[in-house]
C-alpha cells in the first residue's frame, strides 16, 4: 500500500456501495485508531447486519437473519471475517504491519444485532478489533486502510500516555495547546509629514537671498571687469 502524503497521522477509508437501508441503520461506522508503547489497535464499531447484507446479499434482510440457525449465521460470520482480514491495513513511513483480527462477533451477537434492527430502540452495532502482530518502529506518519464493505468510516486517533506514579503522588502530562493562527498583514511604509507652510515661506526666502548672494559675487565683478 503507497503511503499517503501529507499530515503526520493520515486515516485511509474504501468507500463501497450503500447496502440496502433497514431501520436503525448507523450511518457511519466508526474507528478508534490507539498507539500505546508502539502497539496499535483498531477497535471498530459496526453496523453487523449490514456489513452481512453486503459482504453476502443472499443473507437477507434483518427478520431473515433473526430467525436464520447458527449454522446459516457461522457462515454469514465467517465470510465477513475474510472480507476483514484481506481488506484491513496499517503501515508506518509505508512500511506494512500485519494486522490480525481478535475480536470477532459470534452468531448470537448477530442474531442479537437482527432482532435489535427490527424494534424501534436497537441498536444493531458490533465491536471488531484489530491488532498490530509486531511493535510499530519509530514514525511519523501511521495510515489505516479499512475493507469498502464497511462504508464510510469515522477515525479517531489517540496516542495515550502512561505515567506510573507512587503512592500519594501525582503524575504530570503535557498539554499540547493549539497553535494562535498567524494573520499575515501588510507593512505600510510611514508617510513623510508635510511641511508645514510657515517653514515653504522661510525657505523662499533664504533661496532668494542665497540668489542674490551669487549674483553680486560672480555677475557684478565680472561687469566691472568688461568695462573697464
Amino acid at each position: 500500500m503507497k503511503p499517503a502524503l501529507g499530515a503526520t497521522l493520515t486515516l485511509v477509508a474504501a468507500l463501497g456501495a450503500p447496502a440496502p437501508a433497514h431501520a436503525h441503520a448507523l450511518d457511519l461506522t466508526t474507528a478508534k485508531v490507539e498507539v500505546r508503547d508502539r502497539h496499535a489497535e483498531i477497535v471498530v464499531e459496526v453496523d453487523l447486519v449490514r456489513l452481512v447484507a453486503t459482504v453476502d446479499p443472499t443473507a437477507g434482510d434483518a427478520t431473515a437473519l433473526a430467525a436464520a440457525d447458527d449454522a446459516r449465521l457461522a457462515r454469514h460470520l465467517a465470510a465477513a471475517r475474510g472480507v476483514l482480514e484481506a481488506g484491513a491495513h496499517l503501515d508506518a513511513d509505508g512500511a506494512e504491519i500485519p494486522l490480525t483480527l481478535r475480536r470477532m462477533p459470534t452468531t448470537a451477537d448477530l442474531r442479537r444485532a437482527a432482532h435489535d434492527a427490527t424494534t424501534p430502540d436497537g441498536h444493531p452495532s458490533a465491536t471488531l478489533r484489530f491488532e498490530a502482530t509486531r511493535s510499530l518502529p519509530e514514525a511519523r506518519q501511521v495510515t489505516v486502510a479499512l475493507p469498502p464493505a464497511l462504508g464510510r468510516v469515522l477515525y479517531t486517533y489517540s496516542q495515550p500516555t502512561t505515567r506510573l506514579g507512587q503512592a500519594g503522588a501525582g503524575a504530570s502530562f503535557a498539554v499540547l495547546a493549539p497553535r494562535a493562527e498567524v494573520t499575515p498583514t501588510t507593512r505600510v511604509e510611514p508617510r513623510a509629514a508635510p511641511e508645514p507652510a510657515s517653514d515653504r515661506g522661510w525657505l523662499a526666502v533664504v533661496a532668494g537671498v542665497l540668489a542674490v548672494v551669487a549674483l553680486l559675487t560672480h555677475v557684478v565683478p565680472s561687469a566691472r571687469r568688461a568695462l573697464a
